[in-house]
């Protein structure tokens, strides 16, 4: 009885609530959470769409993504919204995912590659989803890859309706004989349809139930099906191979080198749980845990090296190395500071006070934070560049006192 079960570190299981759209249209988003979770714990792929939506429309989209899934074989469930504003939409998912304590307690977004040509309303959306995240106590983990995640303009399932032929259901077809409900008295005072196109059709099967009809399917028709195969472009046409390779990549075995883990404040250690994680599935097989760790005295470096080394022990967690830096709070290069400057050029304004541009108090208020993240990106292309997966602690936005394009231009900086 999960009611009687109390929350403790050593029952903690991740249960993820991925903001990936249809699942199809983010394919490795999804086959990296399923690392995390590997069909042991609770896996909600939730999709926003800002139309209203038929009930012939949302059948649709909730048998093409339960399809998808099988197909996959990714265990999960499916969640549609519809709200015309973002990160409203995702509250309510937030808010009514899950059932009792069988709920998500971390939510799985991929990066908004597009901001900085973005309007600045729909990036300030999407920093508001990480508030809404934190106010109600769940983890939020970013990823972000080389060339995005998001192929819903390229990857065309076979069968599946693309989004403009969805929304098309939700128009009145001129064409559809209406449905006469007329009914007459039987003489043993039953009614009776005077018209057999009125009789209610025979309910659908629960989405779990084609789910696992698809799956067994998929299984008989073909079990040694190459990976190439389960992906198409809309044209029909095979997908090239750098696009595969991308939406494939958390499929295949990654080459030997590091996780890196920067482990840059106290957030419960789940910085450290998801790379040790990683680093249990074949995937990740031939990499190795270095962790990397911040010291504000230089004259404590190894006993903060000791203190660390112990608190991994004391978890069994093997690592190749620890290593403490001490300078994070030197100020930046100049190179690194006009990087930063040109990244933030186009949303300095100071007539905007709505969170949706930078103001300059707000830049001299948060200076030394600003140059901390800058820092940070010298260290990490110094001692991460060539690392297989970096792994950060994500910086805290203060709403109120972080602007939504600053705190993107923070993550900018250190992605």
């Amino acid at each position: 009885n999960l009611n009687n079960v109390e929350e403790h570190v050593k029952n903690y299981r991740p249960h993820v609530l991925i903001l990936s759209g249809p699942p199809s249209s983010r394919p490795a988003l999804i086959d990296f959470t399923h690392l995390l979770v590997k069909n042991l714990s609770l896996l909600i792929c939730g999709h926003v769409v800002k139309h209203n939506l038929n009930q012939k429309a949302r059948n649709q989209l909730s048998q093409q993504a339960y399809q998808w899934l099988a197909k996959h074989k990714r265990k999960g469930f499916y969640s549609l919204i519809e709200d015309d504003k973002h990160d409203r939409a995702v509250r309510s998912i937030m808010q009514l995912s899950g059932l009792g304590k069988l709920k998500p307690n971390m939510v799985m977004m991929g990066y908004k590659n597009d901001w900085l040509t973005s309007s600045r309303q729909s990036v300030k959306e999407y920093v508001n989803i990480i508030h809404e995240a934190l106010n109600m106590h769940l983890a939020v983990s970013i990823l972000r890859v080389p060339g995005g995640l998001d192929y819903s303009n390229v990857l065309q399932e076979d069968g599946h309706l693309t989004m403009k032929e969805i929304l098309e259901l939700t128009k009145p077809s001129k064409s559809s004989p209406r449905i006469r409900l007329e009914s007459t008295m039987s003489q043993d005072g039953e009614f009776v349809s005077s018209d057999e196109e009125s009789a209610p059709p025979s309910s659908p099967l629960p989405p779990a139930v084609e789910a696992e009809q698809a799956e067994d399917f998929q299984k008989k028709r073909n079990r040694k099906k190459s990976v190439s195969a389960m992906f198409a472009a809309k044209d029909g046409a095979q997908i090239p191979r750098n696009i595969l390779a991308s939406v494939t990549q958390f499929k295949r075995k990654q080459k030997k080198g590091m996780i890196d883990v920067w482990w840059l404040y106290d957030d419960g250690g789940l910085t450290i749980l998801i790379p040790y994680i990683l680093s249990t599935r074949t995937q990740f097989a031939d990499c190795k845990l270095r962790i990397f760790t911040l010291t504000s005295r230089a004259d404590q470096l190894g006993q903060a090296q000791r203190n660390m080394a112990a608190l991994l022990a004391k978890f069994r967690i093997d690592y190749a190395d620890v290593i403490v830096i001490s300078d994070v709070t030197t100020k930046a290069k100049e190179a690194t500071k006009q990087e930063f400057e040109n990244v933030i050029a186009t949303f300095k304004d100071d007539e905007v006070d709505d969170g949706s541009a930078i103001r300059s108090s707000e830049l001299v208020v948060l200076r030394e934070k600003t140059n901390r993240h800058l820092r940070l990106r010298e260290l990490l292309l110094e001692h991460s560049k060539d690392s297989t997966f970096v792994v950060m602690t994500l910086p805290i936005p203060r709403r109120g006192t972080v602007s939504a394009p600053l705190y993107m231009a923070w993550l900018e900086m250190i992605t």
